[in-house]
């Protein structure tokens, strides 16, 4: 995965690890956090046939929400 990531110009900056829910009720299982230089690039990975079979792999062995948020 992460060739087809670097490949849009992404990085892991959190890739799981222990966490804490500080506020609220949301109580992931595990979180992900990647990095891309734009949204366009974040878009064009996900939809990119070098994902496309990884993303199934992920969809068929784990139940989870993707998002993408533009910022900083």
């Amino acid at each position: 995965m992460l060739a087809t990531i670097e490949k849009y110009g992404g990085r892991f900056l959190v890739r799981g690890g222990a966490h804490t829910t500080l506020e609220g009720k949301w109580r992931p299982g595990r979180v992900v956090i990647i990095e891309f230089p734009d949204m366009a690039a974040a878009k064009g990975w996900h939809g990119s046939k070098d994902y496309a079979p990884l993303l199934k792999l992920r969809q068929t062995a784990s139940e989870g929400s993707l998002i993408a948020v533009e910022g900083v």
